[in-house]
């Protein structure tokens, strides 16, 4: 029984130092797809007029600015937020980079122009903001 016993503490001491020899090892991902969740509480009763925005103006202005949109929009049910979106970040966490980005310039000059200009648009975007109680942002990996 002693002997049993200790081939297993030897096969347990062999696995570890295995696994811990490939966890020293660098590795990167092979091709990674990184995402922006970005999860939005809105003020009591103003869920519907924030998504009116939304679907109005922000969505029109990516269509056609030609600048990506949430692959997904969730509506949560339970919580402390009321939807979830989120964006592929197309140039990986490079995407990051950008302190104001050349896909956010084409989305602000077509939103401005679809709405009449920049006090426009700033209005706009005050007006969505004023119904927004708090957001959290995560970043995630699509686990392949």
């Amino acid at each position: 029984m002693k002997t049993v016993h200790a081939l297993f503490i030897v096969m347990g001491v062999f696995l570890t130092s295995q696994l811990t020899a490939q966890e020293n090892e660098p590795k990167k991902y092979s091709n990674p797809e990184w995402y922006q969740v970005v999860h939005v509480d809105y003020k009591a009763g103003k869920e519907d007029a924030a998504r009116k925005i939304i679907n109005d103006y922000f969505k029109k202005a990516s269509d056609k600015a030609g600048t990506s949109k949430p692959v997904m929009e969730l509506a949560l049910n339970t919580g402390d937020y009321d939807y979830l979106y989120i964006w592929k970040l197309e140039e990986g966490l490079q995407s990051l980079d950008w302190e104001i980005s050349p896909q956010g310039l084409k989305w602000q000059k077509a939103f401005e122009e679809m709405v009449g200009g920049k006090d426009k648009a700033k209005e706009l975007g005050d007006e969505y903001s004023s119904y927004v109680s708090k957001v959290k942002v995560e970043l995630a990996r699509k686990d392949n």
